[in-house]
């Protein structure tokens, strides 16, 4: 069933399309929201509100881009929502190695200071070039297709050989 069948479902007032749906993006949605998050909790509570406003706002829905696509600007919104009634309440954002209580497994010969630097480099980045590597990184999501998300909008362009945008050119590379 494609998302347009999906959604008029739902609209009608079938239970199991809404099922389908968030069965269909819970575990992506929550995967996108703890990267922003970092706390189980509140990536759940961020999750249900998304599905919250997506379920109230789905008449809005247009299909300019795929549902998944429209689903996760709604749960970077939250998420985004959620980091800063956090940082006003806490007046000071989570240092990363206190958020790293379950370790990974180290690996011998790789530098165990990689993944916080890493981290850190990924927190430093502009709001929307964060947003649209995350996307990118997180959900695999190529770049035209995560361009319709509002938050990457505000992302400025670079041209390519071809004179236009990334992934403009021949249509086969990820961008």
């Amino acid at each position: 069933m494609d998302d347009q069948q999906l959604i008029e479902r739902i609209r009608a007032g079938d239970p199991s399309a809404e099922r389908a749906l968030y069965d269909g993006h819970v575990d992506r949605l929550y995967r996108l929201v703890f990267r922003y998050v970092g706390e189980p909790d509140v990536a759940e509570d961020c999750v249900q509100e998304t599905f919250i406003r997506a379920f109230d706002k789905l008449g809005d829905f247009r299909g300019d881009s795929a549902l998944g696509t429209w689903l996760g600007a709604i749960a970077i919104s939250t998420a985004l929502n959620a980091l800063r009634k956090r940082k006003r309440a806490s007046g000071r954002e989570a240092v990363w190695e206190e958020a790293e209580t379950v370790a990974a497994p180290r690996v011998p010969g790789m530098d165990p200071d990689l993944k916080t630097r890493l981290h850190e480099e990924i927190d430093r980045l502009p709001e929307g070039y964060r947003m649209v590597f995350l996307l990118h990184d997180v959900r695999a999501t190529r770049t035209r297709r995560s361009a319709p998300c509002s938050a990457c909008r505000a992302v400025p362009r670079r041209r390519n050989s071809s004179g236009l945008g990334p992934g403009c050119g021949n249509g086969s590379r990820n961008s």
